[in-house]
């Protein structure tokens, strides 16, 4: 897979680069979910959930560029139609789109009920952090499927 050229090998690296960051964020999303379930009431949460869209949260949407500009750089032998891309791409899109309906929307109300110096309730703690482990499991499945490239 790697030195094939170096327009590929650079593309590799970036998605690679590209999946480690989107997993620290979510790693990082899912720790301030859980500081929020074991002390609802801590004022260090308001930094963990600023109000406003999280930008970070969204470097998701770069998995499928990159892996795309992967699949048709020159030279290179994982052409689209492997089926392991196709799952790549599906576990993409289940990814995201559970962090664009359920998980950012849910984060932005917690985010504007902390700014307004009221509680959060443990349960819509929960809920949270359920929706982005599973998030995370749908991108540990790709990331298997990615290396074992059945």
């Amino acid at each position: 897979m790697l030195a094939v050229s170096v327009a590929s090998d650079i593309l590799y690296v970036v998605h690679i680069m590209v999946a480690l960051a989107t997993f620290s964020v979510l790693i990082a999303m899912r720790t301030s979910v859980a500081m929020l379930v074991k002390s609802p009431g801590n004022e260090k949460l308001t930094n963990r959930f600023p109000p406003g869209r999280n930008w970070a949260g969204r470097i998701i949407h770069l998995l499928p560029l990159s892996g795309l500009a992967l699949s048709l750089s020159e030279g290179h032998d994982d052409s689209l139609g492997h089926p392991w891309i196709g799952v790549g791409f599906l576990c993409y899109l289940a990814a995201a789109g559970l962090l664009e309906a359920r998980v950012f929307p849910l984060e932005r109300s917690v985010a504007s009920t902390l700014a307004a110096g009221e509680d959060v309730s443990k349960s819509v703690g929960r809920q949270l952090g359920s929706r982005l482990d599973t998030v995370l499991t749908i991108l540990a499945i790709a990331v298997i499927v990615m290396v074992v490239q059945f």
